[in-house]
């Protein structure tokens, strides 16, 4: 799988990430796909929270992000399952 059926355009998301987060705060997508919304997060020093029910989707995604360079801090990261259950 090369990449996600419904990938938006990583422009689409920064003006909400930009308004509804401060540098450094966290950005929460329960619905992760390949991980545009974390992407754009650590571009902007946002931490992120990825949420996805498929696994291939976040393997997908956690592929994707680590490829992008951050702008300004930012270092949480997650992506999990819906499956896995997890406390941080």
């Amino acid at each position: 799988m090369n990449e996600h059926f419904a990938m938006f355009p990583e422009k689409l998301i920064e003006p909400c990430i930009l308004a509804g987060s401060r540098a450094g705060g966290i950005v929460l997508d329960p619905f992760f796909g390949s991980g545009t919304t974390g992407a754009v997060a650590k571009r902007l020093g946002r931490n992120y929270i990825g949420i996805d029910l498929n696994p291939s989707f976040c393997e997908l995604a956690k592929e994707r992000i680590e490829k992008v360079k951050t702008e300004k801090g930012g270092c949480l990261r997650y992506a999990v399952t819906a499956a896995e259950e997890r406390t941080y």
